[in-house]
């Protein structure tokens, strides 16, 4: 199926999910623009600054009212107190539009009701004085940020995605640009083959407002077959340009053939389906690297009184598996491409995670930060992938490719991600990659804009094969 909308704009009024794939094969959603008719972040102006008090004049396009000590943001069709889960505050440089200074959580009120786990502090803020476009907040702030500068806050839950596709096959995007979006422009979880092309989100003259996107490009997990993007350009998000990732759960305890098992990740749940019958599973020794047997599933179902439980029932006797046990969905490990794309500047970076095959090709990334991560973690969000086979060539980086796994190694076992090759790219630092607990690199025709050698840093790593500056730690 295709839906063609032939370039029209698309505004949303209120709370709307736009596009919800559930189950779907084959659909195709082209050539159309996605807004809503009022922002879910604000932007403001920061008037003045100190270590407690913040004065801001409210922008036209992004109304508020204070109420007390609160301050609440306001739509024909909606309103969000700003003292519920947190806001992402990012201050931005006025003529560039891009994102400057240090970013903080925060939330605004008598009282406060931050989510809990937060991986940073949530601080509490105050509105402490106003006027009919000014408030004034009191709290603790960064002492990078400054007058004249511009700050956004989001205000929204990360659940009203542009895009979900659940349990898909065949899903392509193409001529879709994202003027703004609540949350993640496209999430695809446990789907099949997924092709973006001029999948956009880009601020320019006609659209100068600082957020495309309020989290994440592109996010997936469990996904498998090909994920391709081409001819994308994307920028102003406030998160990553795209996250590609499975998931670790932890065993709770074991039963014959049941597994009683824990998804610790923040968000994740058991109806996110992370097990169907015939997936493969991984299971480690304790929350390391050593495998220590592979199980397929027969079944899996959601334990009905606590929504982090699994009960998996294997077709192999799973006796041997342990209580703090790490297991992993193999079965969800996609081929990834990213070619001929623009990432302009943006608040975050780009996450592969993944064992299948990876090839990013002819692409610029303009951020000063790491451009590309290759994670994967047992300690927060407890992000599975480690890489095996990936690609980076004729790139222009703004800043370095990073290794760096939070996954505890062994003696036995001591990397995490091997393979990943980078070859005839530009980088604007002399420092092009930095990696731990990574086996067989190889970095070939690298240059810098400085003119020095390139230099790669390694610490924990095994066979590295380069033509440039070494250093190991």
């Amino acid at each position: 199926m295709t839906l063609n909308f032939g370039g029209a704009a698309l505004v949303f009024h209120g709370k709307i999910v736009p596009f919800i794939l559930d189950g779907c094969e084959n659909v195709t959603i082209r050539n159309c623009t996605i807004d809503y008719d009022r922002p879910f972040y604000t932007e403001t102006h920061i008037l003045d600054v100190s270590e407690d008090r913040l004065a801001l004049g409210l922008k036209d396009g992004f109304p508020c009212r204070v109420e007390g000590g609160n301050l609440v943001a306001v739509s024909t069709y909606w309103e969000n107190r700003l003292d519920h889960g947190d806001l992402l505050m990012q201050p931005y440089d006025p003529a560039a539009g891009t994102p400057v200074s240090s970013m903080m959580l925060a939330l605004i009120g008598d009282e406060i009701f931050p989510y809990p786990d937060s991986p940073l502090p949530v601080h509490h803020l105050r509105v402490v004085g106003h006027g009919d476009k000014t408030v004034a907040l009191s709290g603790k702030f960064p002492t990078d940020w400054g007058a004249g500068t511009d700050l956004a806050f989001t205000h929204e839950i990360r659940d009203k995605n542009t895009f979900t596709a659940v349990g898909c096959t065949g899903i392509t995007l193409e001529n879709v640009r994202i003027f703004h979006g609540a949350a993640m422009g496209f999430v695809g979880m446990h789907s099949r083959d997924l092709i973006f092309r001029r999948f956009d989100m880009y601020r320019d003259e006609a659209h100068p407002n600082y957020v495309t996107n309020n989290a994440d490009a592109i996010h997936t997990f469990g996904c498998s077959g090909k994920i391709c993007i081409e001819d994308c350009r994307m920028d102003s998000m406030l998160d990553d340009s795209l996250n590609v990732h499975g998931n670790f759960t932890v065993t709770e305890r074991v039963s014959g053939k049941n597994i009683i098992a824990r998804s610790p990740g923040k968000g994740m749940t058991n109806r996110m389906k992370n097990y169907l019958p015939g997936t493969k599973i991984a299971v480690y020794n304790g929350q390391t690297t050593e495998q220590k047997r592979t199980l397929t599933v027969a079944c899996c179902e959601p334990d009905s009184k606590d929504e982090r439980l699994f009960v998996l029932t294997t077709e192999e006797d799973a006796a041997d598996v342990c209580t703090g046990d790490l297991i992993e969905n193999l079965s969800g490990n996609a081929d990834v491409t990213v070619r001929n794309c623009t990432f302009g500047r943006f608040r975050g970076t780009m996450r592969i995670q993944t064992r299948g095959t990876v090839l990013i090709e002819n692409c610029s990334f303009a951020n000063p930060n790491d451009n590309v991560l290759f994670s994967g973690d047992s300690v927060y969000w407890y992000e599975s992938g480690p890489v095996r086979n990936v690609m980076l060539e004729n790139c222009r980086f703004g800043g370095a490719i990073n290794a760096c796994p939070q996954v505890t190694v062994t003696k036995k076992e001591p990397y995490y991600h091997s393979g990943i090759q980078m070859e005839n790219c530009r980088f604007a630092t002399d420092i092009i990659f930095k990696g731990i607990q990574t086996d067989r690199m190889r970095f070939v025709g690298n240059t810098c804009d400085s003119g020095k050698i390139p230099t790669v840093k390694l610490c924990g790593c095994g066979i590295c094969e380069a033509d440039c500056t070494v250093v190991r730690e």
